[in-house]
Order: structure tokens, then sequence, then C-alpha cells
């Protein structure tokens, strides 16, 4: 899954993206119907007469995308064709409310509603009717904010808003070849690609005349933001800046990057299994538990790296291909990636493996759509196998020397700190000269997501769930 920021300025629409629509008392009338029917067209004037606006309702008329085939990709190389507009429109009025510098996550942080969307067949585009909170009566009746900054710009005539949106898609399509991406990493390059790939070229025109650029045929709307600040405004409208070999443009996947925005969790979530969801909600917590890592104390380090070892008995519990998975689990043993590994056949690849596991969920929060793949896969999760009553009785005799349970690790600890343990020597990820290792990176993450489902089955309570985490995180970090 990626997240996109896109604008509205970045097509050229040959009026402002957004203006007041003077509604009185007895609706829209007499001249400014005529102004708005100009603006708009009859069919959306007609839409807009079957919408109430409460008292302190500001309504606001907005031009919010056009399609592909009628005004080309955006000027950062993004796309969205007439059936998607058609189709995904309505994922304004579903998810979407009016935020400022897309602090989206709490809808009472929102400045007003997305009343309606439409998509305008006459001239092409996805069009909108916001209403923002134009009094302190409006707001708490919407459950958000006043929008006094809004409100002022209204009131001084200012029709230049720093306007952008933010979506989720599933994956974008090259206009080029046709690759399929779920997120940056997996743009084309020069050598998958005719028109030079979307790593580097989006906005390239072609000698042939093709503008390169990304389909999205699967957005989810749910965000729309008024940009104060203006460096940002500058750069997500227009989105280049220059490189070592020239000018680059940056794409909405990047510039989302660059702004930092994340999808609520209702939006991300809402077309996942129950399971895949919890773990892409967990791959947020640990992802944010890496960016701390670096705080770990050497007694934890220490204790972590003595308790998490490759087992024999592992190895021995194997009946048939069964593996002790749920027994590990229940008695919180963490499975190391040379075991994993091994179970796959694959444990002569485990030392490159490894060098891509720490900020392995930094990578990974966010790919529902890995999440999703390999959470269905129930060879290593310990939910979805059942070990033997043999198994469980040799892992309940591993525990006090295998497990991360507090019960062993806090003493580990306290030993490491009396012993004066020097902090193990760890690693902080995958050095630029290590390009070979990304081969590895689809392994790595199905390792992580079988952490992720093993803290979940070892965890009965909140507190749990964050030892094991920050335990794991630290695992992914030692050699």
């Amino acid at each position: 899954m990626m997240i996109k920021v896109i604008t509205p300025h970045s097509q050229d629409f040959g009026e402002s993206v957004s203006s007041l629509i003077k509604v009185s008392s007895k609706g829209l009338v007499g001249s400014d119907l005529s102004s708005f029917i100009k603006r708009a067209g009859a069919d959306t004037a007609n839409l807009l007469k079957g919408i109430e606006f409460k008292p302190g309702e500001q309504p606001i008329h907005m031009i919010a995308i056009g399609s592909t085939e009628a005004y080309g990709p955006n000027r950062n190389g993004d796309g969205f064709k007439e059936a998607t507009c058609r189709k995904y429109h309505d994922t304004f009025v579903k998810h979407a409310r009016w935020y400022r510098n897309h602090k989206n996550k709490d809808p009472k942080a929102s400045y007003g509603l997305v009343k309606a969307s439409t998509y305008n067949d006459k001239m092409k585009r996805v069009e909108l009717i916001v209403a923002l909170n134009g009094t302190k009566e409006a707001a708490a009746r919407n459950g958000g904010l006043l929008a006094d900054k809004e409100m002022q710009k209204i009131a001084s005539g200012d029709d230049n808003w720093g306007v952008s949106m933010a979506c989720k898609v599933a994956y974008d399509v090259c206009s080029g070849c046709g690759n399929k991406a779920r997120n940056r990493d997996e743009y084309c390059e020069e050598n998958d690609c005719n028109y030079g790939g979307c790593r580097s070229n989006l906005t390239k025109v072609a000698s042939d005349g093709h503008v390169l650029h990304v389909d999205n045929p699967n957005p989810t709307w749910f965000d729309i933001s008024d940009v104060y600040r203006p460096a940002d405004r500058i750069a997500w409208v227009v989105g280049h800046y220059k490189a070592a070999s020239g000018l680059y443009v940056a794409g909405g996947a990047e510039l989302a990057e660059m702004a930092g925005i994340e999808a609520p969790d209702g939006v991300w979530s809402s077309d996942l299994s129950a399971e895949a969801g919890n773990l892409a909600r967990l791959a947020k917590d640990l992802a944010a538990y890496e960016k701390t890592a670096s705080n770990f104390s050497s007694a934890f380090l220490s204790a972590v790296s003595s308790t998490v070892k490759p087992l024999d008995f592992f190895k021995k519990a194997n009946i048939s291909g069964n593996y002790p998975w749920s027994a590990c689990a229940k008695t919180a043993i963490l499975v190391t990636v040379e075991d994993w590994l091994a179970s796959k056949g694959q444990e002569k690849i485990a030392s490159e493996i490894k060098r891509c596991l720490p900020n392995i969920f930094s990578r990974l929060s966010g790919d529902v759509s890995t999440i999703e793949k390999v959470a269905s896969d129930r060879n290593s999760n310990p939910y979805k196998t059942t070990s033997t009553e043999k198994q469980s009785v040799e892992a309940i005799k591993q525990a006090s020397s295998n497990s991360l349970s507090w019960t062993y690790l806090e003493p580990s600890i306290r030993r490491a700190i009396v012993s004066g343990a020097k902090t193990p020597r760890i690693s902080s990820g995958i050095e630029k000269s290590a390009a070979h290792l990304e081969k590895y990176m689809e392994l790595a993450k199905a390792y992580a997501i079988h952490q992720m489902q093993w803290i979940k089955a070892a965890s009965s309570t909140t507190e749990q769930e964050f030892n094991y985490g920050r335990a794991v995180v630290a695992y992914n970090r030692l050699p």
C-alpha cells in the first residue's frame, strides 16, 4: 500500500480549485446560481440543491481531480483515469474531512465535512461540496474545530487555497511498461521500462510524446488539507527539486513520505482481514520501537542476545514437518531466523536475511498487501498450527533459559547489570553498498510477520505485547 499526496493545483483547470458558494436563506438563487452553473455546470448545481447546510456551515465548491484522459497526469506524475474517478470519488464523503497540514488522525481536529462528491461528466473531473465549520456551534455539531483561518480567507476575498489531498492505493501502474508497484521500492527502472522507469523519470516526455506517469486504479481518499506551511506548499504543488542528474520530479508517494503522512487506522485497515489488520497496527508500533532502539540498554540487549538462540530442541521436535510453533509461542520462546529458515530449507542464507532485519518493521509498516498475503500462510503461524504434547513438554523445559517471558528475562537483565555487560555489537540496517540484499527483503519481511504472529500468540496483556515487541526489535539488531 502507498499513501499519496495529490494537489488540485498540479492540474490546469483554468480557474481556482476552491470557490465560495453563496447560499442565502432561500438557497442558491439568482446571479449566485448563474455564477455557480457557469463554474460547475447544471448537474452539480442540482446536486447542491439536495444538500442541507446547517446554521454556521460555510459551503465551498472544490475541483479535486481531472481525469487522465481529459487533463493528462498531474505535474507530479500521478494519473486517475475516468473510470477510476467515477468509481472512487465517493470515498471523499466516506472517509475525508477538512484538516490542516494533513493532521488527520483525529476527526476532532478537523475543520469541516465533505458533504457530497460527483464526477462532472461534461468537464471530466471530480468535484466536491465541502462545509467548513464557520462558527463554534457548527464546529461542535460536526465534532471538529472552528475554521477561523479559512473564514478569514473568505472574508478577505482570498481564493489562493493551498489545498492538497491524500489517498491510499494498493498499488500503482507504470503508464509505460505496466509494472505494478505496491511501494516506491518496486518502481520500474531504466533497464525494465522503455520509457526510463518511474523511479527516476516521472513526467519525462518521450520522443513519441508519451508522458511517463503512474496510474492509480483504486484510490481511497481520506484527507483534504489547507496547507499553511509555505515551504511545504511550494514543494507539494510543484514537487520538483534539483538532483545530481538535473531536475527531478517527486511523485505523490514520495511527497507523502517527505511530509510524513499516514492514513488513519480505520482507512488503511478497512479492506484487510481481522488478523492482517491487527498485524498491520502492530507493525506500526514496532516501527516506532525501532526509532528508539538506539536507547536500549546494554543489559537488555545482552539479556536478549543470551536468550534467543537456535535450539536443537526446535529441530529434534520436528515430526513429519510439524514444527513446534504454538509450543514456542505459549512459552514465549522466539524462534530464531536460523531455525525459521531451516523449516523452509533455506538456512544457508541466514546471514543475508539477518542483515535485512534491522528496521524491518519500518519497511513493513504500511505494506499491508505483503502482510495480508503472508498472514494467510498457515505454515509457521502459532495460531494456525498445533504442537504435539511432546513438543509442549520440551518447550516448557527450555523456557528457563530461552523464554522472553519477563519472569525469566528480568533476572537475566539483572545479572547483566551486575556483571557490567558491554553492549553487544549491533547493526543499524542495510548499508547503501549492500543493494544486493534487496532480493532477500521479501523473505525478511515474511520472518518479521512470523515474529508479529508470535508476539500476538505469546501475549495475553498489553504490557506483554510491549515487552515482547521491544525484545523482537532488539533481537533483529543483533548480529
